[in-house]
């Protein structure tokens, strides 16, 4: 449960857990978040490249953009790009072998020293339902548990439909000759 700053390398320049902070009295306060909660999050990610200063800053979503930034550290870019080069932006994630869903439900970028308009929050699409049919392995084991569970109950019935007729003709009377004159 932490955000790090990774340049080309798995191996984070600076990390720590998930919050944000907030400022009550001239004090900063920390406030951790459960990165797979399931509750919508913003992140800002800023890149100064006259400090070459990388700043990462996260808040629930009902929250405005802490003070405070999480995570802060010296980054030189223009060491990692080239200018003729082609760069992509975008974002990873990972929880390791827990099975998880990540949603980026908008995002805002800007190039040049102008900082990116902010999101309107009342146009962001809703999250998918929590434990919903996209979940494609609850959705196999139900749907073969009750596959199981019908074609043991349809043998049973058959099994048991067999035995009452094998046991009826069994102890069916048999009738003798002499029985059937009288």
């Amino acid at each position: 449960n932490h955000v790090g700053i990774d340049v080309n390398n798995i191996t984070s320049v600076k990390a720590s857990t998930a919050g944000y902070y907030t400022n009550r009295s001239d004090q900063y306060y920390f406030n951790n978040l459960t990165l797979v909660s399931g509750d919508p999050m913003q992140a800002w990610v800023e890149y100064d490249g006259g400090r070459a200063q990388l700043t990462v800053t996260l808040a629930p979503l009902d929250v405005p953009k802490p003070k405070l930034p999480l995570l802060s550290a010296p980054v030189n870019l223009s060491s990692v790009f080239r200018e003729d080069q082609l760069v992509y932006v975008g974002f990873s994630c990972s929880t390791g072998k827990a099975p998880t869903s990540h949603y980026v439900l908008g995002w805002s970028f800007q190039m040049g020293g102008i900082k990116a308009p902010p999101l309107d929050l009342s146009l962001l699409p809703s999250l998918p339902r929590r434990g919903g049919s996209n979940n494609s392995s609850s959705y196999t084991i139900k749907w073969v548990s009750i596959s199981t569970a019908s074609a043991f109950l349809f043998m049973v019935v058959v099994a048991v439909a067999v035995l009452a007729v094998v046991r009826k003709i069994k102890f069916a009377e048999v009738l003798e000759d002499w029985e059937v004159e009288y």
